[in-house]
């Protein structure tokens, strides 16, 4: 069964994607499409003719991190060849691409090399890809420093082409919201490396942001779902056992926001107030990469999702809950595609490669 797209923008923007070559044989390893393939047979029972939302989310590729990841890099480029099956509306990369560790963190041409890498890979696809830094996204290499504005301009601002308008990037700040109105949905991606440091306080959500946050669930028109992307998750299941006791305020904060949002409430934390009693949009969750494990959890209403990606664990380091599958980076994928039925507000994470149909996970919102 195919999956087609009426979409004269879209066919131009496929068949030049097509004479380039990039969609050959050649250009993916052939383990590629047949696990693609089995998911998606998954993905068409499920969806059964209603209308999704339909997304893959690829993070913590790491690249640098030993000698057999010097090439994880090409996995953006393996995701966007299932494309082609699924015609997603959007891809996500949600970071850590690994440049603060391995050579790139002491050569700047090591670093500019894996970020040109990353680049092209992630442009293989001819549409928007919502990206979310990473805490292994900042180092320049040789001591330099990539700042938002070039995490944004490098990652983000492509895809600008593509969205009519529909991207809205906060200048300087790597975060901001993505429109799908024909669906009805609100995409919105957080910096959660606020103070673009490597110091004692990242992995945190500035106010600046949390009020520009406040803002945007404000103002969600009546009949929106919001899907919320990050890299770090700020919910207690995202941390490690040995930074299972660290203080990260604005992380609590984010949380009972969000909560507050789901729940129709008035609240206010470190200065910042909001009043969500008269919102009107409706949050499907929050997904994250970071922990390098895959859960879920509802709290306060709110649905917090982790998954996994390409990092690496010591199960030791686990959390009651968190799970985590080895796999052969060179025999295997390791994604998931978020499916949403926006009428019965179902979701669905399609596991694709590493662990298939035993990692997928539904729930509702």
């Amino acid at each position: 069964m195919i999956n087609i797209r009426f979409s004269l923008s879209k066919l131009i923007a496929g068949l030049v994607f097509l004479s380039t070559g990039i969609c050959s044989a050649q250009s993916v390893p052939d383990f590629v499409m047949p696990q693609a393939r089995e998911t998606f047979m998954r993905y068409i029972n499920w969806k059964n003719g209603e209308e999704t939302l339909v997304f893959p989310i690829l993070t913590d590729v790491h690249c640098g991190w030993g000698s057999d990841r010097s090439e994880t890099y090409k996995h953006f480029g393996y995701m966007t060849a299932t494309d082609r099956l699924f015609g997603y509306d959007f891809m996500a990369n949600l970071g850590d691409i690994g440049l603060n560790a391995g050579e790139a963190h002491n050569s700047s041409e090591a670093a500019d090399k894996m970020v040109m890498q990353t680049r092209e890979q992630m442009g293989l696809f001819p549409g928007i890809w919502i990206y979310a830094p990473g805490n292994h996204d900042w180092d320049g290499g040789g001591g330099r420093h990539f700042n938002s504005q070039f995490l944004s301009d490098t990652f983000q601002k492509p895809s600008e082409r593509y969205s009519r308008g529909k991207l809205h990037i906060v200048e300087d700040k790597a975060y901001g919201y993505y429109d799908i109105p024909e669906k009805h949905v609100r995409v919105i991606f957080l910096n959660s490396e606020g103070t673009e440091t490597l110091g004692e306080n990242y992995y945190t959500f500035d106010n600046e942001q949390l009020e520009w946050l406040t803002g945007v669930l404000k103002n969600t028109s009546e009949g929106t779902d919001i899907v919320t992307l990050s890299h770090y998750m700020p919910h207690p299941i995202g941390r490690w056992m040995s930074v299972k006791d660290a203080k990260r305020p604005t992380c609590e904060v984010l949380c009972h926001l969000l909560a507050d949002f789901v729940n129709r409430r008035k609240g206010g934390e470190l200065g910042l107030e909001w009043n969500f009693k008269r919102s009107k949009g409706r949050l499907v969750g929050l997904l994250c990469g970071d922990t390098h494990c895959n859960q879920h959890i509802n709290d306060d209403g709110v649905n917090y999702y982790i998954t996994q990606g390409l990092g690496f664990v010591d199960p030791k380091q686990m959390l009651p809950g968190q799970t985590h599958i080895d796999f052969d980076l060179n025999a295997s994928l390791c994604f998931d595609v978020i499916a949403i039925k926006l009428k019965s507000k179902q979701v669905h994470s399609f596991r694709v490669g590493a662990g298939g149909k035993d990692y997928d996970l539904e729930f509702t919102y």
